[in-house]
């Protein structure tokens, strides 16, 4: 679809034919005067005096002719260049009324048929573009860039939204391990299970990097707990420093405690 180009009417190129009054008064008048002066010469100058008076009677029409002709040819090259200079203002209004068209008609609609989903080709088939060839192709390029850049902001959206999905996906893992999997994990573990078993048991992240640090975790937390389990079952060793994290330590020494002297209500000195 194109912008139809605005009606303009054209003067015609043709000038008009000047008149021919004037050359032909001027050309009678001046036979008249020889007319004249041959009647009024003498009888024996008559023929001199029609000699002379014929050849400047000749002179003044060849020059009125060729007068005529130059005016002529003057008005012709005016009535040229006045209709060239109506050409081109034309021309101009016309390039006008187009660019005037294409910015506030064809490239926003442009854009907002891109940007409804249609390709550059489809939206430039559903606007007026100009008639200007550098106007069209203005507007095709425009197309071009218009359904690039939709392209990358919707890609880059679309980006945006997995990233996001993937961070939450994160955060939900994290918030799961802490709240559920490692208390879970370590009442297990403090049970006697094994790592692996405890492992088979929980519902691990699916996050690679959340999945590996859970595994290591629980499998340092088993190693830890045996390694609890094999002093406590050692007579008279002392209960290891990391296993207040699962037994509460005793407020007062036991009536049988050897190691103070204190009364049964008295806390023990050596805790």
């Amino acid at each position: 679809m194109s912008v139809p180009a605005p009606s303009v009417q054209h003067r015609s190129t043709a000038a008009q034919r000047s008149s021919l009054a004037v050359p032909a008064a001027v050309v009678a008048v001046t036979a008249a005067a020889v007319a004249v002066a041959v009647g009024a010469a003498p009888t024996g100058t008559r023929r001199w005096t029609l000699i002379v008076a014929g050849a400047g009677w000749a002179c003044v029409a060849v020059a009125v002719l060729v007068g005529h002709l130059l005016v002529r040819r003057a008005r012709l090259a005016a009535a040229t260049q006045a209709a060239e200079n109506d050409r081109l203002r034309a021309q101009a209004q016309q390039t006008a009324a187009q660019t005037s068209h294409l910015v506030n008609v064809t490239l926003p609609s442009l854009y907002n048929l891109v940007l409804a989903g249609s390709g550059a080709a489809d939206a430039l088939a559903g606007v007026s573009t100009p008639n200007d060839q550098n106007l069209r192709r203005l507007a095709q390029l425009s197309a071009g860039a218009l359904e690039e850049a939709v392209g990358r902001a919707a890609a880059a959206g679309e980006e945006s939204r997995q990233t996001q999905e993937a961070l939450n996906e994160v955060l939900a893992e994290v918030d799961r391990l802490g709240r559920e999997t490692l208390p879970a994990a370590v009442a297990r573990l403090a049970e006697g299970r094994s790592a692996d078993t405890v492992l088979g048991e929980l519902a691990l992240p699916q996050v690679p990097l959340m999945h590996d640090l859970t595994e290591l975790v629980v499998r340092e937390l088993a190693r830890s707990e045996r390694r609890a389990g094999g002093a406590r079952a050692v007579p008279g060793s002392p209960p290891p420093r990391h296993s207040a994290v699962y037994r509460p330590r005793p407020s007062a020494c036991s009536p049988t405690c050897g190691r103070c002297r204190t009364s049964t209500t008295a806390r023990c000195s050596v805790i």
